[in-house]
C-alpha cells in the first residue's frame, strides 16, 4: 500500500508487450502513428512553402527579390544604397516606357511606395 503507483506502470506494460498479440497491437498502432505523422509532415511543409511565398509577395503580388534582380545595374545598385538622388537620375536616363515598366514592378513588390500626397505617379497615367 506504502508503494508509489509508477513502480506498478512498468510491470504492466512488461505484462502487455509479452503477450503477442497485445504487442502486435501496439507495433501496428505506432507504425500507423509514424505514418500520419510523416504523411502530415509532407503537408505541413507544402502549406509553410505556400504561406512564406504569400508573405514573400509585395502588394502587387510580385516578389520584391526577384525585382530587385531583374533591375537594370544601375537602377539596382541605386535600390541597394538607398541613394534617391542616382535613382532618380537613372530613372531619367532610361527610356520612358522602359523606366514605366520597372518602376511599376517596383512598386508592386513594395520596393517603391509613392508618396500619396503627390498624386499618382507618372508611371500610373
Amino acid at each position: 500500500a506504502g508503494r508509489p503507483a509508477r513502480d506498478a506502470v512498468n510491470p504492466v506494460f512488461s505484462k502487455l508487450l509479452d503477450h503477442e498479440p497485445t504487442k502486435e497491437s501496439f507495433d501496428a498502432t505506432v507504425s500507423d502513428f509514424i505514418k500520419r505523422v510523416e504523411k502530415r509532415a509532407v503537408e505541413k511543409r507544402i502549406e509553410m512553402d505556400a504561406e512564406e511565398a504569400e508573405a514573400e509577395a509585395g502588394p502587387g503580388g510580385l516578389d520584391p527579390v526577384d525585382v530587385l534582380k531583374s533591375l537594370p545595374p544601375a537602377m539596382r545598385q541605386a535600390f541597394e544604397a538607398q541613394d534617391m538622388e542616382t535613382l532618380l537620375e537613372v530613372v531619367e536616363s532610361m527610356p520612358q516606357e522602359e523606366a514605366k515598366y520597372h518602376l511599376k514592378r517596383c512598386e508592386e513588390s513594395g520596393l517603391w511606395v509613392p508618396n500619396p500626397e503627390a498624386g499618382p505617379p507618372p508611371y500610373r497615367q
